[in-house]
């Protein structure tokens, strides 16, 4: 049975574009319905389109009306226009109102066609009327079922309902004695918690009261302890200081002493060396002007009570520094309360010294001693004044207590306090001028006038600096292995005067104020000390001159200097000799053979500035290639 949708449900397909065939049917129960329901496929089109041929038709005879009104009035001529169109107005309306009439009963054909066929679907139509019919018999059979079915299970389901709602009841009674007994108990748990939270903080109370009670005790302890100690410190600290002011005071007392037992030792060891001196000194003729108060002297002594030894009638000539040196070494050795013994140098690139007259004046006013102390490398250069008298006497005698005075401060020092090198040197200026004080006091020379006066410089050396102390001209520098010359002595000279008129100078009295001070050291450094004889003579180049003729003696600083100093004396131009004065140089090396970096040696320029006033061995020399 095919069911016959009405015309309400026909619209309604036509406006969503379905069809009758989409309508789901009912499906008769199995075993129960065997009416065949058919479904025919052109039905239900046919009746939209008998309805959409209809709306069409409609439609299409509004737009052909609204058309030919529209053409009338655009064919209609303005005024006195010309129509240029053969055709009047009224022929143009008519042929396309024939048109449109044509087109209308076409349309009205097809029409009339649709609606021939909606015959038979009206047909199919009752038919399925009728099969619905049948279809809502069988559905109100089905229904009458379902529900006796549906009453059935609804009398279980209540019953079950009954008893889950018995159960729910029983629950609830349940929960509600379960509710109650909770609230009991915790009430009494509530009654329990205050009464063992009130027995807790009466022992807690009482706990902390004993707590505080001991911490009490523990403080006041601490505070007497405390009080004891400081107490106690109190008195280790009088204790102390009553020990340092002992212990210093015991040590000043104990220096006191040891100076005034070391000074009677001194004065021996100084008297020893001077035994040692005369017995290496030799004599020569003094000159007549130097002893015009002789025998005024001796007739004064001659009136004397007890006789006086005669003053010698010849003046002492100094001892070759290296005889001296030995001599000085030789006392040294003999003198226990010399520590630290005096050594000669004997190895490369250590000390080396030289001093000629030269081939102009008559004596060597120069004079010059070198040795190791202590670790310590040490030059004392002096040179006498020259035109007054006694200038020999003056630069020996100014040396030699001068070495003295550095072998006694580095060798009778104490143990546990080294001299520094700078105050070493300083003070042997001072010793050198106090002896010449005393050698003029001995010659009654009472001014500058009476001679006995000298330059001096001292030159200390260890490792790492270089400690000096001078006073009056002469030169000394520094070739470091970069390359570098520093001078560190500026000749103490008299402005406005001649070259050889000084500002300072040691004597009975000492003019001007002796310059000190120190040398930070690298390795390998050269170290240069002389006179003006040389330092006045030579150009920029001579130190590095001089390091070259190191290098050619490999080392062996004591050649160098007399082979230098030889050749400086005897070099000569057309007026002569070039170096007019005594000539004395120490050269000063820390044992280390230098590694010259390229480029050390100067340009030929500055060389050839340096050969006007350089020994033609010299010159020669720096020709060739350094030695690296």
């Amino acid at each position: 049975m095919r069911v016959t949708p009405t015309q309400e449900q026909m619209a309604y397909l036509a406006s969503i574009g379905a069809s009758s065939s989409t309508i789901p049917q009912p499906r008769p129960a199995a075993g129960k319905c065997d009416i065949e329901i058919v479904s025919h496929p052109h039905t239900t089109n046919r009746r939209v389109v008998h309805w959409w041929a209809v709306f069409l038709v409609t439609v299409v005879l509004l737009l052909s009306l609204v058309g030919i009104a529209r053409t009338e009035e655009k064919t209609a001529p303005a005024g006195n226009e010309t129509v240029e169109n053969p055709l009047t107005a009224p022929q143009v309306s008519n042929v396309q109102l024939l048109k449109s009439l044509t087109a209308l009963e076409n349309e009205l054909a097809n029409v009339k066609e649709t609606i021939g066929n909606g015959d038979d679907l009206r047909k199919e139509i009752v038919a399925a009327q009728t099969k619905i019919k049948g279809l809502e018999s069988r559905f109100r059979e089905t229904k009458k079922a379902l529900y006796s079915d549906l009453t059935n299970d609804r009398e279980v389901i209540g019953k079950k309902i009954q008893t889950i709602e018995t159960a729910i009841n029983q629950l609830k009674a349940n929960l509600a004695s379960l509710a109650n007994e909770h609230s009991q108990w915790r009430t009494k748990i509530e009654a329990d918690i205050e009464s063992i939270g009130s027995q807790v903080d009466a022992r807690v109370i009482d706990t902390k009261r004993k707590e505080a009670q001991i911490v009490d005790t523990e403080i006041a302890t601490l505070r007497e302890n405390l009080a004891t100690q400081q107490q106690e410190l109190f008195r280790t600290q009088i204790l102390f200081g009553a020990i340092t002011v002992l212990t210093i005071g015991l040590f000043i007392l104990g220096r006191i002493i040891m100076e005034k037992r070391m000074r009677p030792v001194e004065m021996y060891a100084w008297r020893k060396l001077n035994e040692a001196i005369t017995a290496y000194e030799g004599m020569i003729a003094p000159p007549h002007s130097h002893h015009a108060n002789t025998d005024n002297e001796e007739s004064l002594s001659s009136k004397n009570i007890v006789k006086l030894p005669p003053k010698r009638s010849q003046q002492q000539v100094p001892v070759a520094p290296d005889k001296q040196m030995a001599a000085i070494i030789a006392v040294a050795n003999q003198t226990p309360c010399i520590r630290i013994k005096p050594t000669i140098s004997v190895g490369d690139w250590e000390l080396g010294l030289a001093t000629s007259k030269g081939h102009v004046r008559a004596e060597n006013q120069d004079y010059g001693l070198c040795f190791q102390t202590a670790g310590h490398n040490v030059l004392v250069v002096a040179d006498g004044c020259g035109g007054i008298p006694h200038g020999q006497r003056a630069s020996y005698l100014a040396a030699f207590n001068a070495a003295i005075s550095v072998i006694r401060s580095f060798g009778m020092a104490p143990r546990l306090r080294k001299p520094h090198i700078k105050e070493v040197a300083l003070k042997a200026i001072m010793d050198a001028a106090h002896s010449l004080a005393i050698e003029g006091d001995k010659l009654n020379i009472t001014d500058v006038r009476g001679g006995l006066r000298t330059t001096l410089i001292v030159v200390i050396s260890n490792q790492l600096e270089v400690g000096y102390a001078y006073i009056g001209d002469g030169g000394g520098c520094v070739v470091k292995s970069t390359g570098e010359v520093e001078h560190f002595l500026k000749p103490q000279k008299a402005t406005g005067h001649a070259m050889n008129v000084l500002a300072a100078s040691l004597g009975p009295s000492i003019e001007g104020e002796p310059v000190s001070g120190v040398l930070n050291r690298d390795v390998a450094d050269l170290l240069l000390v002389g006179t003006d004889g040389i330092f006045d003579r030579v150009e920029a180049m001579f130190p590095k001159d001089v390091l070259r003729g190191c290098i050619q003696y490999h080392g062996d600083l004591q050649k160098a200097a007399e082979h230098i100093v030889e050749e400086m004396a005897s070099f000569k131009d057309a007026a002569g000799y070039i170096c007019d004065d005594n000539l004395t140089l120490g050269i000063m090396g820390d044992g280390t053979n230098p590694k010259l970096p390229n480029g050390f040696w100067t340009t030929p320029t500055e060389a050839e500035s340096a050969h006007q006033e350089l020994p033609s061995s010299l010159i020669s020399a720096q020709m060739k290639e350094g030695v690296s």
